[in-house]
């Protein structure tokens, strides 16, 4: 098992207070050319400084580095049947539970048409034995059985109760006519000028990368409609 990577304290602290104490003599403003020349020349001592700390811990967090994959792969490969198995059975029950729904559904239903009918034909056989003697009361009878409400019929569910286990709804995506979790960039090019026509605007994004390339291409010429190129500057400093 790789042991864990740190650095020597007095080491560090020997290196902090140095360069605490370069930072201390460089300015932080520039508002003439003395400060100007004085903020030049702290570029290098700071690019210095910044290749010293990166240097004391390059194989320090190389080190951690590799014993972190070391895990993560060892993790992994344990992990990778467990998630595997467990990806199945989920799927199996979800599909089992929301088929066996359907069909309860379905049954309550038709539980439901023959109830009505079965009231329908109580009414009908009640208005009948009326109609001669009370035909007012026998038309009344067969309009509250038509007016009346479906019944309301419950059958009882067959999902299976495990302590820890439970079944959601777990609603996702996939672009029309394409396969499921499949990304945009790897998808057919046909596919994706079909489904480009299809897609409202508010559910698209400009390219950034696309449009990057062209500003550093044609910088200050840059015409693209809604991009406004500008100069972010760039001091380059060598050691």
């Amino acid at each position: 098992m790789p042991t864990a990577v740190v650095p020597d304290e007095i080491e560090t602290q020997a290196l902090t207070a140095d360069i605490q104490a370069q930072l201390a003599r460089i300015p932080t403003r520039v508002g003439d050319l003395e400060t100007c020349r004085l903020a030049k020349e702290s570029l290098p001592i700071l690019k210095r400084a910044e290749d010293r700390v990166t240097g004391f811990f390059k194989p320090l967090k190389d080190a951690a580095h590799k014993a972190h994959k070391l895990l993560c792969d060892k993790e992994t490969e344990q992990l990778r049947p467990i998630k595997a198995l467990r990806a199945v059975l989920s799927t199996e029950v979800y599909t089992f539970e929301q088929a066996q729904e359907r069909q309860r559904r379905e049954r309550e239903r038709l539980a439901q048409q023959e109830e009505r009918r079965r009231l329908e034909t109580v009414a009908l056989a009640e208005a009948a034995s009326l109609a001669a003697t009370a035909p007012a009361l026998a038309e009344q009878i067969l309009e509250q059985a038509i007016a009346a409400p479906a019944p309301v019929l419950t059958l009882p569910t067959t999902t299976i109760s495990v302590a820890g286990v439970s079944t959601t709804a777990n609603w996702t995506w996939r672009f029309l006519g394409c396969p499921a979790g499949v990304e945009w960039d790897k998808l057919p090019d046909e596919d994706r000028q079909r489904v480009m026509t299809l897609i409202p605007r508010e559910y698209l994004r400009p390219d950034d990368r696309a449009i990057t390339k062209v500003v550093k291409a044609l910088k200050s010429s840059t015409k693209i409609p809604g991009v406004e190129p500008y100069d972010a500057g760039s001091v380059r400093v060598r050691a």
